[in-house]
């Protein structure tokens, strides 16, 4: 009997095997999941951008780093960083070292309003900010109304590699 509340009828489990339905989930955080399901295998791609070509070792010694710089810059478990960005490697660094240390990743779409964002930032009280430089325009009128203890500046071109860059 459908209910016609996707929520509860759940109808794209008829895809799938019983035994992957009733698998166990995964336990611990995102990034503890990751690491532990490719910590043996570190010089695989982990992820793509750009044609460049980034490994596990690659990509979990950038996570070390950023949960360095968050821990000096005071973040702690059950701060907000809110992300304006797209998906870069840099933003995937901070993303896991935020879920590291416990904090909340509150990600939003960069092609919103500067009041869209900015209520959006107030609701959720974020701490820190990861801002895609191509974006500061769009938000400069509203950042300083924000109590952000940092903000953080990515530039969509720092993993890509050398001949995309020059293009």
């Amino acid at each position: 009997m459908s209910t016609g509340y996707p929520s509860i009828d759940k109808p794209w489990l008829k895809y799938y095997r019983k035994e992957v339905i009733n698998a166990p989930l995964p336990t611990g955080s995102m990034y503890e999941y990751v690491y532990e399901n490719n910590k043996n295998h570190l010089n695989a791609t982990a992820l793509v951008y750009f044609n460049a070509k980034i490994t596990y070792r690659t990509l979990f010694k950038e996570i070390d780093k950023a949960t360095i710089a968050f821990l000096a810059a005071g973040l702690k478990k059950g701060d907000v960083v809110s992300f304006i960005t797209i998906t870069t490697p840099e933003m995937i660094y901070a993303l896991y070292a935020i879920n590291r240390l416990g904090a909340v990743a509150s990600i939003l779409d960069p092609r919103a309003s500067a009041g869209s964002l900015k209520k959006q930032i107030s609701d959720v009280k974020s701490d820190i900010l990861i801002l895609l430089d191509a974006c500061i325009e769009q938000v400069n009128s509203v950042l300083s109304s924000l109590p952000f203890k940092k903000i953080v500046l990515i530039s969509v071109n720092q993993s890509m590699s050398f001949p995309v860059k020059q293009l």
